[in-house]
């Protein structure tokens, strides 16, 4: 998606670069709109289901990129936004919640790595194919995927937050969780 907006932007829209600088802010106001319920979120419905609902806001989000009508494009950015805002809180969470204290900085470190290098490989491969296929394509191919996992995290069994502070409080005191 970082490097399919471009295209959106001049063969979709047909606007200039300098107009990605509307899109981003757009996309700000649904992430923070995301941010700011994200946590009741994960109070109703766990860590796993607030990243594959994030998820699935990001899909539908991108797929509005096939589209050439602005309003609509504007729209999705939006709930793109709000779903990558859903989709970092909800897997942050897990990340921490799930993670035991003495092993969290190579988990994050891990986690990291296994985010950065796919993203940044994306980018480059992104670039090179929408020199070659349609960018319709590629969103559509894209927001698949993504829609896929987000499907796979929503028919998970998610565990409320609510429901691990014994585990945690009992790693706090040097016990084995019960």
């Amino acid at each position: 998606s970082e490097t399919i907006i471009f295209a959106v932007i001049d063969q979709g829209l047909h606007r200039g670069p300098s107009f990605l600088g509307v899109l981003s802010t757009l996309q700000g106001i649904g992430a923070v709109a995301g941010g700011l319920t994200a946590a009741r979120g994960l109070r109703v419905l766990g860590d796993v289901h607030v990243a594959g609902i994030g998820m699935a806001g990001f899909a539908v989000g991108e797929f509005s990129f096939v589209s050439t009508n602005l309003p609509l494009v504007a729209a999705g950015v939006i709930v793109a936004g709000f779903g990558v805002s859903w989709f970092i809180v909800g897997l942050m969470t897990a990340l921490q919640v799930r993670t035991p204290l003495r092993l969290q900085g190579r988990v994050s470190s891990a986690a990291d790595v296994f985010i950065s290098t796919p993203q940044t490989i994306s980018i480059a491969v992104g670039a090179a194919l929408i020199a070659v296929v349609d960018y319709r394509a590629l969103v559509v191919v894209e927001s698949v995927a993504v829609s896929l996992c987000a499907a796979y995290l929503l028919t998970r069994r998610s565990i409320a937050p609510a429901e691990l502070p014994q585990a945690r409080s009992a790693e706090l005191a040097g016990q084995p969780p019960p």
